[in-house]
């Protein structure tokens, strides 16, 4: 459910900056963190719609097998082809040859894989693409947007760190979003943070101010500030389990039970154990309460066996 884009006056104020900075030739590459659904790609997406007079790529990771290398790029490229003759620009640059091995659908050149070749082949492959951006930045400013970071192929990431080294004076803004919320590649973690032209942005939960605004804007009504507290501690003030009707009825909708489902899955079984005692613990807990639930044949701990009970009507609160 798409809903009305409330709050993130931080946000964006970082990243029209960092937009403005780039339209005056000071690079900038905005490394944008936060757990899924918090609105990373919509803060993007919000940039790029008044960002009229600036050249928009997007190329998105996907965690899918079978995607081939460095496909963020092929996506970027081709989407910058939209606005501009790459093959002529290439020709002009003498990098032809070395792109081909990207996008050979754009370039024209029989190549081989982009995957095959020494790292000398690499290295003119990604100064190709430098080359290439920074001469399209010179026309017409460029903002590059790599959506769901986390899952881009190692080449992809190195990628992009060879291009923000190089930024110098490009008319260039990289806006990499990604998720940080499980295991980051350490170029997006450490490496990228370490370059001058590099900005983070941490994107947190809505306030509960923010809140009662989306829930107004998808009810049609202003709501009590009551029920926006309660909906602003359910969800932590993520927007997309904030814009689910479910919430308002107390129970957890389909789509939220399988985001939710799928980020479980990805853990280890004895931390999945843990966050399942935690679960019926309740929302505050202290650590040894779960921390042996996830052992392989541990049982749920005492405590946690009677918040169960509890719940099912079974126990006394005040049992011991």
């Amino acid at each position: 459910m798409r809903t009305e884009f409330v709050g993130r006056e931080r946000e964006l104020s970082v990243l029209t900056a960092a937009l403005a900075d780039a339209r005056a030739g000071r690079p900038r590459l905005v490394l944008c963190r936060g757990e899924p659904g918090i609105g990373k790609t919509r803060l993007a997406e919000e940039l790029a719609a008044f960002a009229d007079d600036v050249d928009v790529a997007w190329g998105t990771a996907t965690e899918d097998a079978g995607a081939p290398p460095y496909w963020p790029w092929r996506q970027m490229l081709r989407a910058l082809h939209r606005s501009a003759d790459l093959g002529a620009v290439a020709g002009e640059l003498g990098v032809a040859p070395d792109l081909a091995r990207l996008a050979p659908d754009l370039f024209g050149i029989a190549a081989q894989e982009v995957g095959e070749g020494s790292g000398e082949d690499r290295f003119r492959l990604f100064d190709a693409v430098a080359r290439l951006l920074g001469t399209l930045a010179d026309a017409q400013p460029v903002l590059i947007v790599l959506d769901d970071a986390q899952w881009a192929d190692p080449g992809s990431l190195l990628l992009l760190r060879h291009v923000a080294h190089g930024l110098v004076r490009e008319r260039l803004l990289l806006l990499v979003n990604h998720r940080d919320t499980g295991p980051v590649p350490r170029v997006l973690a450490t490496e990228l943070l370490r370059e001058p032209r590099t900005w983070p942005l941490d994107v947190r939960g809505l306030p509960a101010a923010d809140v009662a605004r989306q829930l107004g804007a998808l009810v049609g009504r202003e709501v009590p500030q009551g029920e926006a507290a309660r909906v602003h501690a359910r969800t932590g003030g993520n927007p997309f389990f904030v814009g689910d009707d479910g919430h308002r009825d107390g129970t957890v909708p389909a789509n939220v039970r399988e985001a939710i489902g799928a980020r479980i899955a990805r853990l280890a079984p004895a931390t999945a154990g843990a966050l399942q005692a935690a679960a019926i613990v309740g929302r505050e807990f202290r650590v040894a309460v779960v921390a042996d639930a996830g052992r392989p044949g541990a049982g749920l701990p005492r405590r946690a066996r009677r918040g169960r009970e509890r719940r099912a009507g079974r126990v006394a609160p005040d049992a011991r």
